[in-house]
């Protein structure tokens, strides 16, 4: 079984050997750390293999050699914009093949690629190529639409960058969007081999050629990323995890708070600055003028746990001296010179923005955390085929006239199949079907 799968899993040999060498322990067979670890890494690179694909007649292929302690490896691909595999070899070394003699070793490599390479010339070994990194997330959601972008230059340098769009757009639509945008970014950046991450099947497939677009607007949006990708050497896509592409998601959540966030902040100011008043004024509501300055300095100066920062510093990217160091000449007071606290105040003025954006993605990331725990606590909803469920008054199905008194749930209804994701399709007791699925938040199961 192990050796059928060789054709399919890039450097094969080296992520089985761990069971080879088990498997020739003809005694004290132990299945070890080294083995669990390797059946792992097996089972997550099958999640996310890429699709193989197939050669056409007199077209220009490429092969990629890689040679570690105990095997040598090699995938044949074709590149039209988008590197695909097309066939993957791993040969394991004997005994005689990983001796410490260089000209055993490098006979042992020219026949692994006489043997395996076709007989033809333009072979291309490209060897410790390294390479710009994407990673992109989009979504699309009653507050608009967001994009979060993360890119990893040569250097290890990590840039980040978040956006809304300015029109309403569906989650394939903004993940091409962020897949666009950012494609146009590192071009301008001088990258000429990328490696691009996305979480979005549909549009990975779809650029890989493993899916065929049809939706007008996503045969437009392929051919705009089509054309952005001529501009490279070379554009790897895969498709990851959603848990692998966390940053960028933090991102994309970081989008669509920003447009909300807005008057939600204000009444959760004016709610903390009220309750701080309550607790100093002790019952004397005439003194609210007097504690009110004191109140207002407690909040701007105190860290909130969602962003780690305090209003001040995120106002003028410093935190506030209190009155208390002024009185006492604290350290921090005995050595101010204006000349150089106003060097000090332009240089963290220029990184203020920076500063805010970082503040912003903690708070993003806190929230979906929050998230999280909450969705734990959670109970799921689910139905089978044939249950009996009631269907939430919404729209244009709710009788006006009954006012405040008009029953919420309407029905009996029956499930006759799964549409898709938390959706349903539906028929009355007639068996008449309803025109469209309904999704579980407007549906409960009816107990009889």
């Amino acid at each position: 079984m192990l050796a059928t799968l060789n054709q399919f899993i890039s450097k094969f040999a080296d992520q089985c050997r761990p069971f080879y060498q088990l498997l020739k322990k003809w005694k004290g067979f132990q299945w070890d750390e080294k083995c669990d670890r390797a059946f792992q890494d097996l089972k997550d690179y099958l999640g996310r293999a890429p699709t193989l694909t197939a050669p056409k007649p007199r077209e220009d292929l490429y092969m990629y050699l890689s040679v570690s302690e105990h095997a040598a490896s090699t995938v044949l691909l074709k590149d039209n914009g988008v590197q695909l595999p097309i066939y993957y070899i791993s040969k394991t070394f004997v005994d005689t093949e990983t001796r410490p003699r260089n000209s055993v070793k490098g006979q042992v490599l020219a026949d692994f690629i006489a043997e395996f390479s076709p007989k033809s010339t333009g072979m291309v070994c490209l060897i410790g190529v390294k390479l710009w990194k994407v990673f992109v997330d989009g979504a699309s959601n009653t507050a608009g639409a967001g994009a979060g972008i993360v890119v990893i230059s040569l250097e290890g340098i990590k840039l980040e960058h978040s956006f809304r769009l300015g029109f309403r757009a569906s989650n394939n639509e903004v993940e091409y969007k962020a897949l666009l945008i950012r494609l146009r970014v590192v071009s301008d950046l001088g990258a000429k081999e990328v490696e691009v991450y996305s979480d979005s099947r549909l549009v990975v497939n779809q650029v890989q050629g493993s899916f065929e677009a049809k939706d007008p607007r996503m045969i437009d949006y392929l051919r705009l990323v089509k054309r952005t990708m001529d501009n490279f050497s070379s554009v790897r896509m895969e498709q990851v995890a959603r848990g692998q592409n966390r940053h960028a998601d933090s991102l994309v959540t970081l989008a669509s708070l920003i447009a909300d966030e807005s008057n939600g902040q204000a009444e959760a100011t004016n709610k903390a600055i009220v309750n701080g008043l309550k607790k100093r004024m002790e019952g004397a509501k005439g003194k609210w003028a007097k504690e009110f300055p004191s109140v207002l300095w407690a909040y701007r100066t105190t860290p909130r746990r969602s962003t780690g920062e305090t209003p001040f510093s995120l106002t003028f990217r410093v935190e506030a001296i209190i009155p208390a160091e002024v009185n006492l000449s604290s350290a921090c007071v005995a050595r101010f010179a204006p000349a150089e606290n106003e060097k000090l105040r332009f240089k963290q003025v220029n990184l203020l923005k920076d500063h805010r954006e970082a503040a912003t993605i903690r708070l993003a990331e806190y929230q979906q955390k929050l998230t999280q725990r909450y969705n734990r606590s959670v109970r799921k909803r689910e139905f089978a085929a044939g249950d009996l469920v009631l269907r939430k008054v919404v729209g244009n199905t709710r009788d006006i006239n009954t006012g405040k008194l008009a029953p919420s749930w309407e029905g009996l209804y029956r499930v006759t199949a799964i549409a898709g994701v938390e959706a349903y399709y539906l028929e009355d007791l007639e068996e008449k079907p309803l025109p469209r699925p309904w999704n579980v938040h407007n549906l409960k199961k009816f107990y009889h």
